[in-house]
């Protein structure tokens, strides 16, 4: 049985002939439609060995769709395209056994432009299964880098941008988080009491630790300034604060009931979270060590959801609301004056982040909640997925 797995394909289309010179023609009726021949070099060298034949078309509104086989070599597998217009195409590949039986496929978008090489990532995914077609484009740090981290109800980890969702698959993972400028990925499996660190490119474990004792590592976050893991966990039935070096050492700073959702930025020591008061959570802040608490809201009317802090520690954004509405706080961290987006509309906000310069917060909303978008300021509100129940959207 084929193995459930995708592997990437890295696409150079280069506008030249034989992959040696640029060579453009122009119709005589028409001077700017241009063709011209194509290379396609894939580099195969993770291409599972099951794959023996690659081929391709593109497809294009108004054009003929072109057919194309690819020559496998070592490790790249080459096909050269003639009079093809330059512009915008879907490239479509597809990968077949020995028995012809097509085994993975690949989708993307590429726009062609003259004497350009264009990099491109197909990920090729199993053609059984149910598993949707992913895309990337450029180099795989770059995609990481503009890509949000989220998670559903069935163990999906999504990495997802403006292009594509890239979508792992997992075990009862759950509450991914991004480690060392998002190289690697951090979750807690909470059937057999594991936390993993994988890398975010090739899925391969880096890091496993057991945390046998601690219940499920909940709410988890990284802080890159003090190289520790932050959690809430269950600790003699209390909610509570925890730290975890990589080594695995876990040090509880918090036994206080209902003290939840430790975050951090990237550049002080200070641990924001959530606490209980009369029956109200406010966002609250600590040192390392557990001293120096400091209170940073104090409401009685509305409660604070799961919140985040920028990445250079002045600003919080999360959900606020009560019974009739549901608002975005940001607030000062310096000031403690807060500002707030109305979006009562949604009737539910959750799981608010932001980006790294600031100037979008993602969110999780409506009845279903759905992964949203909005910029700072309030305006340009965007819904980002057509599936629902997704959670902990993190930007870094």
């Amino acid at each position: 049985m084929m193995k459930a797995r995708s592997f990437i394909l890295f696409v150079l289309l280069v506008l030249i002939a034989g992959c040696g010179k640029n060579i453009l023609k122009t119709k005589n009726d028409n001077p700017d439609y241009k063709t011209g021949q194509f290379c396609f070099s894939f580099n195969i060298t993770n291409m599972p060995s099951e794959v023996t034949a690659l081929n391709g078309y593109l497809s294009k509104a108004g054009e003929d769709t072109i057919s194309f086989t690819f020559d496998i070599y070592t490790d790249s597998a080459t096909a050269l395209v003639e009079d093809i217009p330059v512009g915008t195409w879907s490239l479509n590949v597809r990968a077949f056994d020995s028995n012809s039986n097509l085994i993975y496929f690949g989708s993307a978008n590429v726009t062609v432009v003259p004497g350009v090489t264009t990099p491109v990532s197909l990920h090729m995914n199993p053609s059984t299964g149910g598993l949707s077609i992913t895309v990337t484009w450029g180099d795989f740090g770059e995609i990481l880098e503009n890509s949000v981290l989220y998670y559903d109800l069935n163990s999906n980890f999504h990495m997802s941008n403006e292009a594509f969702t890239l979508t792992y698959t997992f075990q009862n993972g759950c509450y991914p988080i991004w480690l060392d400028s998002k190289t690697k990925i951090g979750y807690h499996s909470p059937s057999n009491f594991m936390y993993y660190v994988i890398d975010a490119t090739t899925k391969d474990t880096l890091n496993s630790y057991n945390i046998t004792g601690y219940g499920t590592f909940i709410s988890g976050r990284y802080s890159e300034h003090l190289e520790v893991f932050l959690f809430d966990v269950n600790v003699d039935g209390l909610r509570s604060i925890g730290i975890m070096d990589w080594n695995g050492n876990i040090t509880i700073i918090s036994r206080e009931y209902s003290v939840t959702n430790p975050v951090c930025s990237g550049v002080d020591d200070w641990i924001y979270y959530r606490k209980n008061v009369d029956g109200i959570y406010n966002i609250f802040r600590m040192k390392p060590d557990g001293s120096s608490e400091e209170q940073i809201t104090n409401n009685l009317e509305y409660t604070y959801g799961n919140f985040s802090i920028s990445y250079d520690g002045n600003t919080i954004v999360a959900p606020k609301f009560n019974d009739d509405s549901h608002y975005i706080a940001k607030i000062d961290t310096r000031t403690k004056q807060e500002t707030l987006i109305d979006l009562s509309n949604l009737n539910l906000v959750g799981y608010t982040s932001f980006s790294k310069d600031n100037q979008t917060i993602y969110f999780t909303g409506d009845n279903e909640r759905h992964l949203y978008k909005i910029n700072f300021d309030g305006t340009g509100l965007e819904k980002l997925s057509n599936t629902g129940y997704l959670y902990r959207p993190l930007f870094w």
